[in-house]
């Protein structure tokens, strides 16, 4: 993208002719299979009062919800608040990021297709990756049976993998 460069709001940066030109952004947009938007089903834990603080938010924004820049609008469906516990160790149905090492899969249908990658999941002040992790999900978001080593947090009898950044 070519944005203007509006230092002054001076009326030769509205047409471009400010003195240090223009600002080049490299935009990327995320589409689902066929165009279709793409979703997140996103797990957070913590005390009550922050849940429910969350919850609101989430329920009745205060403005537009955005995946990064004002024209990657979001929108949030099906906000609840449920039971879970941490478990160390898990045996049965999971969904998400999984540290590769910790992670044994059984029996895993037809037609399921394993993500598997190295991630940063800690990140210095500038941004640089201070550890990286290697993770792997069923790439369609899909429950798979699972055995795990590392911590899950478990929710309605389904093991969610946690990732502790």
């Amino acid at each position: 993208m070519n944005y203007l460069f509006l230092k002054e709001g001076k009326l030769e940066e509205l047409r471009g002719l400010y003195k240090e030109g223009r600002t080049q952004i490299p935009l990327q947009f995320l589409v689902g299979e066929a165009g279709s938007p793409v979703a997140f089903e996103v797990y957070a834990a913590g005390d009550g009062g922050l849940l429910e603080e969350l919850k609101g938010a989430l329920e009745a924004p205060l403005y537009p919800l955005a995946l990064g820049p004002a024209y990657a609008l979001a929108w949030a469906e099906e906000v609840a608040l449920g039971e879970g516990r941490l478990e160390e160790g898990w045996e049965g149905p999971g969904l998400g990021w999984w540290r590769v090492e910790d992670l044994s899969l059984k029996e895993v249908p037809l037609g399921t297709r394993i993500y598997r990658d190295r991630f940063p999941v800690d990140l210095a002040p500038d941004r640089t990756p201070t550890r990286v992790e290697e993770l792997a999900l069923e790439a369609r978001g899909e429950p798979i049976p699972v055995a795990y080593r590392g911590r899950v947090l478990v929710v309605d009898g389904v093991g969610v993998g946690v990732v502790q950044v």
